[in-house]
């Protein structure tokens, strides 16, 4: 964080940890779409790499309790039962989602390319590599 000030981060997460159930309920309900489920669980991970320990902490916690929760939602709901293979295979695969690539490093510019059909095109994404590399400088 900018300035080194975590408060906001830790409190978003500490809203998902207290919302985890909805969430799960929200994951379920897309279980068919494998490139909605890997995108909200990345973007649910990013905390495990952070410099703050609380922040690592969270992410961890949050992480843990959805998996808790459709273990305990899989003894009696058969969406759950469904979604745990597809989060496993998220978790064991490196967290990587079938249609993402080229996602933000500072080799590969700002812009990510999200599939054909929802994101930029190759030429798109690399015309806006190479105006933010322009504007950063």
């Amino acid at each position: 964080m900018k300035g080194g000030d975590f408060s906001k981060v830790c409190l978003w997460y500490k809203m998902v940890l207290n919302n985890t159930s909805k969430l799960v309920s929200l994951l379920e309900a897309e279980r068919g779409d494998i490139v909605a489920l890997g995108m909200t669980m990345n973007v649910l991970k990013c905390g495990l790499l952070s410099l703050n320990a609380e922040v690592a902490n969270l992410c961890a916690r949050v992480i843990n309790k959805i998996c808790l929760t459709l273990h305990e939602n899989a003894k009696t709901r058969v969406e759950s039962q469904a979604l745990l293979p597809v989060l496993w295979d998220w978790f064991v695969t490196g967290q990587k989602v079938p249609g993402v690539e080229d996602i933000q490093t500072p080799e590969k510019g700002y812009m990510a390319k999200i599939g054909n059909a929802k994101g930029f095109s190759k030429k798109e994404a690399q015309l806006r590599n190479k105006k933010t590399k322009i504007l950063k400088r």
